[in-house]
């Protein structure tokens, strides 16, 4: 991955320090990691799908396929919201509403990055910053407390 990228980069010339930025956030951080297994898998899974955003982009790759790859990216987290709500249910994590309400909002905010993309209200290193942000912050502040409880959890059945 992050070869490709700086070959892509290199072709499209943007400044030195913006690709050295490109490429320190296109790889892969053990601070989004939260140590369950499933849902270190499929963050690994939703990470690739933004990387494979802003290489396509990188790439010069035309409107439609990066609104393609941004739906997938969309029906992913659809699927990994519904997957991490399961396993919080599941530990009676106590701040499952308030992760519900952050999961819906994200949902929204890019079915809106969407449209404005598609309608030329946004560029897509927009839709790439939001979702590239979101994701580094959600997993590493929120998921991380759900990791937390369920670490707890399993301490205290281990006694």
């Amino acid at each position: 991955m992050k070869q490709s990228i700086e070959i892509v980069a290199k072709k499209r010339n943007p400044t030195s320090r913006h690709l050295i930025l490109i490429i320190q956030m296109m790889t892969w951080d053990q601070k989004f990691e939260v140590g369950h297994d499933r849902i270190d898998a499929e963050h690994r899974i939703f990470f690739g799908l933004i990387v494979d955003f802003k290489e396509a982009q990188l790439a010069g790759a035309p409107k439609d396929k990066l609104l393609r790859i941004l739906n997938e990216i969309s029906k992913y987290a659809e699927f990994h919201f519904v997957s991490e709500e399961n396993i919080m249910i599941d530990f009676g994590y106590i701040e499952l509403e308030e992760h519900q309400k952050l999961h819906q909002q994200l949902l929204a905010e890019v079915l809106d990055k969407y449209y404005e993309f598609k309608h030329d209200m946004i560029h897509a290193d927009g839709i790439f910053d939001f979702i590239f942000l979101w994701f580094a912050l959600h997993t590493s502040r929120e998921d991380k407390k759900l990791a937390d409880c369920i670490k707890l959890d399993q301490a205290q059945i281990g006694n």
